[in-house]
């Protein structure tokens, strides 16, 4: 966690010298946003087991800001993360959910909230697959976006999101309802494309 806080902090920096005084234009307009996060971890416990982790989140953000702060749009949103035992199983976790969006985009400050309407999640580990359905929560991406040109910007954002799904499935097993929560609080890279 303290270096994705930490690359927050250096794209930051980077784009006020790349222009210290660029914002975000109020006008109007379609934004495609696309914001990725990248993490990596090693577990290592020298008695009994070892494990490498890695994953990549990806939202895909398409909408319209109005003249006046008001922004709307939709979301795609893809998580996925493999786990390499290596002293163990290997496992994987992947997810996928769309919904709405609404929000607020001033002077380079944006507020973003996202209804996921549908989310699905699978995880598997060794040869077990679980099926995750009927998800839907919500998303909150706040931020500022750096503008670099007239027409794209770089954001440093912060997302919290929480979905729970409804039903639950253990490999081939019948399907049950069940109430699974996750919830991530996560930092990210927004890239802005505006037109």
């Amino acid at each position: 966690m303290k270096n994705y806080v930490l690359l927050t902090l250096a794209v930051c920096l980077l784009g006020f010298s790349v222009n210290a005084s660029a914002a975000a234009k109020d006008g109007t307009g379609v934004i495609l946003a696309p914001a990725v996060m990248y993490e990596t971890s090693l577990f290592e416990d020298s008695t009994t087991s070892k494990s490498d982790t890695s994953g990549l989140r990806l939202d895909g953000r398409l909408g319209f800001k109005f003249q006046f702060p008001l922004y709307v749009g939709g979301i795609y949103a893809s998580r996925g993360s493999t786990t390499k035992g290596l002293t163990g199983p290997d496992s994987t976790i992947s997810s996928t959910g769309y919904g709405v969006s609404a929000g607020f985009m001033k002077s380079g400050f944006f507020l973003i909230g996202h209804y996921i309407l549908s989310a699905e999640r699978e995880d598997k580990v060794s040869n077990v697959t679980t099926t995750y359905k009927e998800g839907s929560g919500f998303q909150a991406d706040i931020g500022y976006i750096f503008m670099v040109s007239s027409k794209f910007g770089i954001a440093p954002e912060m997302h919290y999101r929480s979905v729970e799904f409804k039903k639950k499935k253990v490999g081939s097993g019948a399907e049950a309802t069940r109430t699974v929560k996750t919830v991530d609080l996560q930092p990210y890279i927004g890239l802005w494309l505006m037109f």
